[in-house]
Order: structure tokens, then sequence, then C-alpha cells
């Protein structure tokens, strides 16, 4: 082989890599655009049997992460609420379980997010009783604020955080506060 020759198989040799190596390049850059985003409206886990075990989607326009048990139950949700705040919801209230009433155990469920106003607040379901219709929450942990004009243009502002705790009986309620209440003058015009 002469001198020439190899220069040629060289000069052929380093086009076949410098294009190899563009592609590589091409190849990675769509393969992390293709990482970088997937878009849905909704995503589902499938165990081995084809159950949907976990779900993202968007419920009533607001996201949501949810799990669910190997009965298709749902046992825990992380997402906004109707008022935009994050909450997260552990559950085992759900009417094919059976009450305590039938023999099961008690359907409970818990919630951490915030109220309207964006304060926050932890609640606790107990097994609903089905003569009342809904589920009300038994146990609430909350902090609230408001705030008010008084007599001579006092502006007055409370804060009250506590626990609620609700019991239910043959058509009865009872309501009861454990903590503090404080209200204060927060600004006084009438000097």
């Amino acid at each position: 082989m002469r001198d020439g020759e190899l220069d040629e198989i060289n000069a052929a040799l380093t086009e076949i890599r410098t294009r190899i190596d563009k592609l590589e390049e091409q190849r990675e850059h769509e393969s992390q655009e293709r990482l970088e985003k997937i878009s849905s409206r909704s995503f589902e886990i499938l165990d081995d049997e084809n159950r949907v075990r976990a779900r993202v989607h968007l419920s009533d326009g607001q996201p949501r992460l949810v799990f669910y048990d190997q009965k298709g139950v749902l046992r825990a949700a992380l997402g906004l609420a109707d008022n935009d705040h994050p909450e997260l919801v552990f559950s085992n209230l759900h009417e094919s379980f059976p009450s305590p009433r039938e023999g099961g155990k008690y359907r409970c469920q818990i919630n951490l997010g915030f109220d309207e106003d964006g304060y926050p607040q932890f609640q606790m379901y107990d097994d609903p009783d089905p003569s009342f219709g809904s589920v009300d929450p038994a146990l609430t942990l909350a902090i609230h604020k408001a705030e008010w004009e008084g007599q001579e243009n006092a502006r007055y502002q409370s804060k009250e955080a506590g626990l609620f705790v609700r019991a239910y009986g043959r058509g009865a309620e009872k309501v009861e506060f454990f903590g503090a209440r404080v209200a204060e003058i927060i600004s006084d015009q009438s000097a």
C-alpha cells in the first residue's frame, strides 16, 4: 500500500467517525427531548394483573396523584383541592367495606390541607352513620383568623387555634372546641 492510499483510507475513516458522532448526538438530543416531556390527560400505573394501582390525572380541573389498593379502592391522594390549595388524603372510607355495625372494621379518612381562606387544617373523619347521609369531620385541628371593623373605626383581628371535636348521635350533634381565641385591636382611627 502506498502512502497516498493510506491517507485516503484515514480521511474516509475520519469522515465516517464524524458522521457517526453527529448521528449519536442527534439521537441523544431526540432521546433527551422525549425524556423531558410526556404529555397526557391521564397516566396510570398497572400491576401484574392490569389493575390500576396509581393514577395521575385531572379531577374537576385540578391535578391529583391517586393510589389504589388491590381491590381498586382509593387509599391515598395528593393534589390540589377546589380552592387551589394542596391536599393530602389517606382513606379506608369506602362503601364496599363493611362497617362496624356489619361486623367490619372502622372506616375512616384523614385529610391534611387548607381551608377556603388558606389556613392549615387537619381533619379526621370517622365511620359515617347512614342516617346522616353525609360524612362530616369528627375531629378538626385548625387555625382561623378574622378581621373586622368595630366601633369608631377601630379595626379588630381575631385568631383561634384549636381542636374542634364533633360527636354524632341519633339525630343530634355536639361540637366542642379545645383551644385558644384571641382578639385584639390592630388599629384605632378614633383619635
